[in-house]
């Protein structure tokens, strides 16, 4: 498992004319978009999942959140030719984030 830095907009996978966001279950992301060319298993701290869902008010609170691994599974999906790359982080079966990756060929 690595421990990857995250923080990415809110965004959105287009697959097929369709669109999959953040709280969508993983079958719904599947049916739409099909199965991920690749796929790991990654620790997010609480830190990166808390930065846009409430101000961190202390220190103390920082370094508690900093601290502590969650486990999610990082999808990637390819948006063809020239495009980049989807990166689709699932937690509990639910769509967590989506972020653009590297650039495909």
């Amino acid at each position: 498992m690595s421990c990857a830095p995250a923080f990415a907009a809110e965004q959105s996978l287009s697959c097929n004319g369709f669109l999959v966001g953040k709280g969508e279950p993983a079958e719904s992301l599947i049916r739409k978009c099909g199965e991920p060319i690749d796929f790991q298993a990654v620790c997010v701290s609480l830190l990166q999942i808390n930065a846009n869902e409430r101000p961190i008010r202390s220190e103390a609170e920082r370094m508690l959140l900093a601290s502590h691994c969650v486990r999610m599974d990082e999808w990637l999906y390819d948006r063809g030719p020239g495009t980049f790359y989807g990166i689709v982080r699932i937690r509990d079966g639910v769509v967590e984030s989506v972020r653009d990756g590297a650039r495909g060929r």
